[in-house]
């Protein structure tokens, strides 16, 4: 058999098409030195995460600089399980998300790594309604929230800095993280949330829900 000496215009564009969605796209954001407007690219950093809510696909990564993120995000965006979206430090950096919430509501297959919350309100971070498959890994959470009473548990502590709606919600994780005591030191928390085994997909309208029906209730 011989070997072929060409291979077809269509395949090759057809395989450039499938990595670039398979490795997705890197963006970078640095609030101290990004733009509004700008592409994301290593030269052009964006301003603020938020800008690419909406925006993000299976296999992107976002980076973030060193600096003080004080803008709330919200994602939808969903990854798949072989093209995780990825939002985290930019090596050797420290970003500190300060005085807001980051919310995942009817995303999946993201994760959240390498970032410090401080100061941020109750609760810091939240998986929302819809949303499976997702991590929130090695992350610290400083005074989010001060607390209001000193005999918590350690399971009510961190659940009063990250909330987790459950009855919707499927398979989502915190890996490793890192959430103040009110007198010194951290909760390590490692922990699985809203474990079912059900298909990842999107609920009603909320306007079609039977009145009264309230979904996304704190576990415990």
């Amino acid at each position: 058999m011989k070997n072929p000496k060409w291979i077809p215009t269509g395949l090759v564009t057809y395989l450039i098409i499938s990595l670039r969605v398979a490795w997705g796209t890197d963006y970078h954001v640095d609030s101290v030195n990004g733009r509004d407007g700008a592409s994301g690219a290593v030269g052009d950093p964006l301003r603020h995460v938020a800008s690419l809510a909406g925006q993000l696909k299976g296999g992107d990564v976002v980076f973030l600089a060193s600096g003080t993120y004080d803008q709330p995000v919200r994602l939808t965006d969903r990854g798949t399980p072989d093209a995780p979206i990825v939002i985290r430090n930019a090596e050797g950096h420290d970003p500190v998300i300060s005085g807001t919430t980051w919310e995942l509501d009817g995303a999946s297959h993201v994760i959240i790594e390498g970032l410090t919350f401080r100061g941020c309100p109750s609760p810091a971070f939240v998986f929302g309604e819809d949303v499976c498959d997702s991590v929130l890994r090695r992350c610290r959470l400083i005074d989010c929230p001060p607390p209001a009473r000193t005999n918590l548990t350690e399971r009510t502590g961190w659940l009063r800095a990250i909330s987790a709606p459950g009855p919707s919600a499927h398979r989502n994780r915190i890996e490793d993280c890192e959430i103040q005591r009110p007198y010194g030191g951290y909760y390590a928390v490692n922990e699985g949330l809203n474990i079912h085994e059900a298909t990842c997909v999107p609920s009603l309208p909320r306007t079609r829900l039977a009145s009264g029906l309230k979904l996304g209730l704190p576990i415990g």
